[in-house]
């Protein structure tokens, strides 16, 4: 109902393709497609609202940014595990803390269909959120 609403506002057609097994994709073509890619948020790289294609957007950023961090925090896990190594234990606690933060913001870059957002951007978006979120955990908000 509100999506045949939108349609008829925006004379634009309903997104479709949308599978659960896209998200976690890692098929990407060569690395100038994948520098193509990030590359959005100007004047120059984002497309006319008619030429937006309608197709649910897949995540490509997103499952190797999630991959990566799940590796790191691996390694960090088992080097803290097999050798004893307790200097480890900053390095776990932050990223641990910081890899779903950051996976998924990057899913938000990958949905961003308009292409209008630049990766600077959503990562400026994560650290502000951090320290106005941090701020107010603190209790010293306002003052």
């Amino acid at each position: 109902m509100v999506t045949s609403l939108l349609r008829k506002i925006t004379g634009l057609p309903s997104p479709s393709g949308f599978g659960w097994k896209n998200i976690f994709t890692f098929k990407f073509g060569s690395r100038a497609q994948f520098n193509d890619y990030l590359n959005c948020g100007g004047t120059a790289t984002t497309p006319a609202l008619n030429e937006i294609s309608a197709q649910w957007p897949i995540p490509k950023v997103f499952s190797r940014t999630a991959l990566l961090l799940l590796l790191a925090f691996a390694g960090f896990y088992f080097a803290d595990r097999f050798f004893g190594n307790l200097d480890n234990n900053l390095e776990l606690n932050v990223l641990g803390a910081i890899a779903f933060s950051i996976a998924f913001a990057m899913f938000f870059f990958d949905l961003n269909v308009p292409r209008n957002i630049s990766l600077f951007e959503v990562l400026q978006l994560i650290v502000f959120g951090g320290i106005i979120s941090s701020r107010r955990a603190s209790g010293r908000m306002g003052s």
